[in-house]
């Protein structure tokens, strides 16, 4: 051992090295939600991907997490949808950069399909809410998608999204259709594991809004309940998902700055003060304190059981086996 010693050196100027990067080494050789961001941004950039091309490779795999059937997606469309700008860019992209699985991508050097959500949770959140009905934007609905847990929520919210998250990976997923799993005896199965889920909580990003911005959160809090629904009632609203007069109706909380439609009734609605929402603080001036009569166009859904043939599905277009029995 004292001759093993006595040919290695850690010399001052290295010590400090070491000591300073504190935070290099607590990700150094783990591929965290953003590693996997660092290294597709990459890739977008060495593929001169403009704005909205990146933005559908996020949202066609918000739809559906399987690149081969994204792929067979894009090509069943009609020859009109194919012109549109992004198409060309975008299915070229998904063939030269990504496979399937981390294990497939890994040896092949490219990207993991099934782990783009992950990137950016807050931008699969509102990709959800663009691709899916209205009457799907409950509590219960959201909880189902794992990115829910990696949002900075407020400890009410993540027990709900750890529910969801549980529900995924103990009922819904039996087994991976990853050809690896075959062939390797190590292969970890697709389960739930409480490592992976404290690492997605601790991630606490924010909810993205239609312009790009992060929707302004408490550091100290996260998203209450209130704040959850205020959100996906501001992105149904400007997607067209609900109307001015469901707002007029249910007196939804909106921001002064939201870009609304020419609507005198609406209008009227943000004229009254206590109507508006703060950004400085992202706190509405009046919020009820009883969330159960918060006068909001969702039903608040807690049965974490609910649509388990919706979980299946979704479960198995992501590339897993779905029990067929339910749990």
């Amino acid at each position: 051992m004292k001759a093993c010693l006595a040919t290695i050196k850690l010399g001052d100027k290295l010590a400090d090295w070491i000591v300073a990067r504190e935070e290099l080494w607590a990700s150094f050789g783990k591929m965290n939600s953003h590693q996997y961001r660092k290294d597709l941004m990459k890739r977008f950039e060495s593929a001169e991907m403009t704005g909205e091309e990146r933005f559908m490779v996020y949202f066609l795999f918000s739809v559906i997490k399987n690149k081969d059937r994204v792929v067979k997606s894009l090509d069943n469309m009609s020859e009109e949808e194919k012109k549109e700008d992004w198409f060309n860019k975008v299915r070229s992209f998904i063939d030269s950069n990504l496979e399937q699985y981390v294990t497939q991508a890994a040896k092949k050097k490219k990207f993991p399909a099934v782990n783009i959500p992950v990137t950016n949770p807050g931008l699969d959140i509102l990709c959800w809410l663009l691709h899916s009905p209205v009457e799907e934007h409950t509590l219960t609905m959201i909880s189902y998608r794992t990115t829910f847990t990696q949002i900075h929520l407020s400890a009410e919210l993540q027990d709900y999204a750890h529910e969801g998250y549980r529900a995924f990976w103990d009922e819904t997923v039996t087994r991976t259709k990853n050809p690896d799993a075959t062939n390797d005896k190590n292969f970890e199965a697709p389960e739930y594991k409480e490592a992976y889920y404290l690492t997605s909580a601790a991630d606490k990003y924010p909810l993205v809004f239609v312009d790009m911005s992060p929707w302004l959160v408490q550091e100290d809090e996260g998203y209450d309940l209130v704040e959850l629904y205020m959100y996906m009632a501001w992105v149904d609203l400007w997607s067209g998902k609900i109307s001015s007069s469901d707002v007029v109706k249910r007196k939804i909380l909106l921001p002064p700055n939201f870009p609304f439609p020419e609507d005198d009734e609406l209008r009227a609605v943000q004229l009254e003060p206590s109507m508006y929402l703060d950004r400085t603080k992202h706190r509405a001036t009046k919020v009820p304190t009883d969330t159960g009569k918060f006068p909001v166009p969702f039903k608040i859904a807690l049965d974490i059981k609910a649509d388990e043939e919706k979980r299946r599905k979704e479960a198995e277009e992501a590339g897993y086996v779905a029990s067929s029995s339910g749990p």
